[in-house]
């Protein structure tokens, strides 16, 4: 079987060098309280300028339009003052020379979409300093001031993310657009980040295959930002919009790199199957890059969000690979959230991980050898504690383990079972643990009896011990290892 690697880097979580005290207190006294404001009101009066050009040039367009005519001529000219407004806005915050390898492809020979990896909100803006894209976007940005006239003017596609069948027409319309910005150039390439979502860098998740499913050339780009120390990625545990942008415009200068790909023409074997056309442009890209690429997805992000919410430090979960989760043990991103609440429960003082007396308190035992070893079979790397990954890989093997567990169940229940009328009652239920346990007490005995569901009070049908059993796979290993121990002790 495969294994997931415990030590995969996680790409949704900022690892920036801190800042020195004494570069801090120079930047922010002199960065901060001189070039900041001043780049910020440079700033509005620009980002006004934008808002201005692209309301003129969209009056009496549509909002949603899957299906448009090419802007006329006195659109397209007012739009085109804003790339190079918008490269001014980048000088301004301190992005002054942009170092470029490659060559950015226009005219006849352009392709119709562009891709390129997602660390930061400066990711959009450059692009758009290039050129006018067509970009996707989200349907309720068009209620925002700025950018409803933005995205009326681009003609970008809008994604409802509410409606079922707005995948599908997402693709279509991608599919559509960039049929006809290949064979028209009055239309706008599509700026797509296939990624989904921000990283922080330092490695390509999957791709989405959207801008693949088409089969028409791609243009990549790669993007990096080699700061020292100021960190723009847009991560999990970043500042947010406002911080970010005040760390940002605080800097006395912010370096970029961009790398310009040739357009990838796909082959036949690539035009029909969009995952692997989306991989070898990954492939490409991390190469220029000199980064790894990672399993990880957008869905990734959803568990990191839901660890916010539970108080989970997103450290303990953030290498988890929810894709090869999924294809090698068969668990749903729901299953997977469901455990990441059940251990949020264990992790009572929420240090990111269960230590053994946690352990131990979540089967309602006292802490013994039995439950040492159960522990240890978790701790894979041998470091006294279990966090979330080692939980959930952990209690994904066990679920594959005990998948065939009716011969040792039944074995427990009929030891149980001392009067042999198939049921268990409590003193039965008892009689095991007082043996096996030497510190447990009545209480927890109880405990553990309580949880199990019965429709005749104070009795366990086999039914009920299996099916509670089931749920609680560790149990069973227990149960397994206690068993093991027996045949041991007989045979020696």
């Amino acid at each position: 079987m495969h294994q997931i690697d415990l030590n995969v880097m996680n790409p949704f979580l900022s690892n920036s060098i801190k800042e020195p005290l004494w570069y801090r207190i120079v930047k922010y006294s002199i960065g901060g309280c001189i070039l900041m404001p001043v780049r910020f009101v440079i700033s509005i009066a620009l980002a006004l300028a934008v808002t201005f050009l692209a309301t003129v040039a969209s009056i009496g367009l549509p909002a949603k339009a899957p299906n448009p005519e090419p802007l006329s001529w006195w659109r397209r000219s007012l739009l085109s003052f804003i790339p190079p407004l918008l490269r001014c806005m980048l000088f301004t915050w301190g992005f002054y020379r942009i170092r470029t390898t490659g060559k950015f492809i226009r005219g006849p020979d352009r392709a119709p979409i562009v891709v390129a990896n997602h660390t930061s909100m400066v990711d959009a803006i450059y692009m758009a300093s290039l050129f006018i894209p067509c970009g996707i976007s989200r349907v309720e940005n068009l209620s925002l001031p700025v950018f409803s006239s933005v995205l009326k003017a681009t003609q970008s596609i809008l994604v409802d993310r509410n409606d079922v069948s707005s995948r599908k027409d997402t693709k279509d319309q991608i599919h559509n657009r960039a049929q006809k910005a290949a064979e028209d150039s009055r239309y706008f390439p599509i700026l797509i980040f296939p990624e989904g979502t921000t990283t922080n860098g330092k490695s390509l998740i999957c791709f989405k295959i959207g801008a693949f499913s088409s089969g028409l050339p791609v243009q990549p780009v790669c993007l990096s930002y080699p700061n020292r120390y100021c960190d723009v990625s847009w991560t999990m545990n970043a500042p947010n919009i406002f911080f970010q942008m005040i760390k940002m415009m605080s800097q006395f200068a912010n370096y970029m790199k961009v790398d310009f790909l040739p357009p990838y023409y796909p082959n036949e074997q690539e035009k029909s199957d969009p995952q692997l056309y989306a991989n070898n442009v990954r492939k490409l890209m991390a190469e220029k890059l000199r980064v790894t690429t990672s399993n990880h997805t957008f869905e990734d992000v959803t568990l990191l969000i839901e660890s916010k919410k539970l108080s989970v430090p997103m450290n303990s979960i953030g290498m988890i690979e929810v894709k090869k989760i999924e294809e090698l043990y068969h668990l749903s991103l729901s299953d997977i959230k469901s455990l990441l609440k059940r251990f949020a429960e264990v992790d009572k003082n929420k240090s990111g991980w269960i230590e053994p007396e946690e352990f131990a308190k979540m089967l309602n035992l006292p802490l013994n050898e039995t439950i040492l070893d159960l522990f240890y079979m978790f701790d894979r790397d041998g470091d006294g504690k279990i966090d979330f990954k080692e939980f959930l890989v952990g209690l994904s093997l066990l679920r594959a383990e005990t998948n065939d567990s009716t011969d040792v169940l039944r074995h427990w229940f009929n030891v149980l079972d001392v009067n042999e009328d198939g049921y268990i009652s409590f003193d039965e239920f008892s009689s095991i643990f007082f043996s096996s346990f030497e510190y447990i007490t009545k209480k927890d005995i109880c405990t553990l009896f309580d949880q199990i569901p019965k429709k005749k009070k104070g009795m366990i049908s086999f039914e009920e011990f299996y099916g509670y059993a089931k749920d609680n796979e560790i149990y069973i290993k227990m149960a397994s290892n206690l068993l093991m121990k027996k045949k041991e002790q007989i045979n020696s």
